[in-house]
């Protein structure tokens, strides 16, 4: 299936390693749609393989192996490989868009540049190893790629793109520094909701980003007329947004004022009210260089608060540790109780992260998650939850606080690790539950 017409030939090379950018391709759930209707899921799958043969063939790639409902794909350029990605995503939204008859699938698509070694129809290397785990990475319709990657393309093609922090997979004994660029979907809601204030700079994208532009513009005007007012239309969307906040039990419901978002920040953090709280909103919080804080103090700018609150929702607590250690008043009581508090997460995120893998439908995790048995453990692309006979996948970090806290509960509970990390167990899991709000 390699030889597509229009495909660029990357000869095999007699066993050398070459660098390439490599790309990785499947479907979510495709077991299950199969399982459902096995003819028609076929039917979408190959129409969606003639999707991507034919950007890969116009980008210059190579589809170098088909495995089930994904693809390996390499490419000469990090350039190309790039652009063809938000082409096949775009391709493939439009294409939902049009509600074709055999249904829609979602693909993932992970990208990294790496080392392969290319033998007649073997493929082998680090760079492969590393670009199969990292599509294992990304949500559906998303695209996941390494910091290699982003920062070799980040200044060549226009695209906006999330850093996720580092994240573990499956068989890699490093975490991996992960890029995301959303779902359209996503995208467009987020232009959408920015559109109220900065009027986009349609001159300035053009390709994918300005298809994705016009459809960004279709949208606002049909939400904005929707809701009659633009203020109407916002209210709407921040109630949902810290409805669906206080739903999933996540630790900061953006979009409050920065000084409450501050005292929500110091509260959950265990500090009491007085002349150490962080400054917030006012011109001297933005001057690094103020030396009006308190000495005992940390001074945190509306920027930082901000940033604090959406990496911990992320669980990203190596960011946010950097960013305390990065901020005027680092090395006060305040700050260093701050940071030691993240160091900790952090721990207890590897720790939990490593626990899952060594689980197994043999050997599952019992858990109580919200109010009911559960055994959790390890599949390929993420871990299994099972409740009253129902299988549901998931990614471990991809779960709501309260979901994670019941399985690291579960896991703390079993004898392989409850005597080696019991003292610490406690700890993190009462400072998990202080940050994200669950005492509350």
């Amino acid at each position: 299936m390699s030889g597509q017409p229009g495909s660029q030939r990357i000869a095999p090379t007699g066993g050398e390693r070459r660098t390439l950018s490599i790309m990785f391709t499947d479907v979510a759930g495709f077991s299950k749609h199969s399982a459902i209707d096995e003819q028609r899921t076929l039917r979408a799958l190959n129409r969606d393989f003639d999707i991507i043969y034919r950007q890969v063939a116009a980008h210059g790639g190579q589809v170098l192996n088909t495995m089930g409902d994904g693809m390996m794909i390499v490419f000469n350029s990090a350039t190309s490989c790039m652009q063809c990605a938000l082409a096949i995503q775009g391709d493939l939204h439009r294409q939902c868009l049009s509600r074709p008859i055999d249904g829609v699938l979602q693909h993932r698509i992970g990208v990294h540049v790496g080392d392969i070694i290319l033998n007649g129809k073997n493929t082998m290397g680090d760079g492969v190893n590393q670009a199969s785990r990292i599509e294992t990475l990304a949500r559906p319709d998303s695209i996941a790629m390494s910091r290699e990657f982003h920062d070799m393309v980040k200044d060549k093609v226009r695209f906006s793109a999330k850093y996720l922090g580092p994240r573990r997979a499956r068989n890699i004994p490093e975490a991996i520094p992960i890029f995301e660029i959303p779902p359209i979907d996503d995208a467009i809601r987020q232009q959408v909701a920015d559109s109220l204030f900065v009027a986009p700079n349609i001159d300035a994208v053009d390709g994918a980003t300005g298809r994705r532009g016009a459809l960004f513009l279709i949208a606002a005007v049909i939400l904005i007329f929707a809701a009659a007012s633009p203020i109407f239309l916002l209210r709407a969307a921040q109630k949902s947004a810290d409805e669906q906040a206080r739903r999933d039990g996540r630790g900061f419901v953006m979009g409050k004022a920065d000084g409450e978002v501050a005292k929500d920040i110091r509260q959950r953090l265990g500090f009491k009210d007085g002349n150490n709280a962080p400054v917030a909103n006012n011109q001297a919080a933005n001057d690094p260089a103020n030396n009006n804080a308190p000495s005992d103090s940390i001074s945190l700018t509306p920027d930082q608060i901000s940033d604090i609150a959406a990496k911990t929702n992320a669980y990203d607590y190596a960011g946010v540790a950097a960013e305390i250690q990065a901020s005027p008043g680092a090395t006060s009581t305040q700050g260093m109780v701050m940071i030691k508090k993240y160091e900790n997460l952090v721990q207890f995120k590897q720790w939990l992260s490593n626990f899952v893998l060594t689980t197994s439908e043999a050997s599952p995790i019992q858990a109580n998650i919200d109010g009911q048995p559960a055994q959790v453990y390890s599949i390929q692309d993420g871990i299994a939850i099972v409740q009253n006979n129902q299988l549901s996948s998931h990614r471990l970090w991809d779960l709501k606080p309260a979901t994670v806290e019941s399985i690291a509960k579960g896991a703390s509970q079993m004898p392989t690790d409850s005597a080696t990390y019991a003292p610490e167990l406690t700890s993190w899991i009462g400072t998990f539950r202080e940050v994200h709000g669950l005492d509350q």
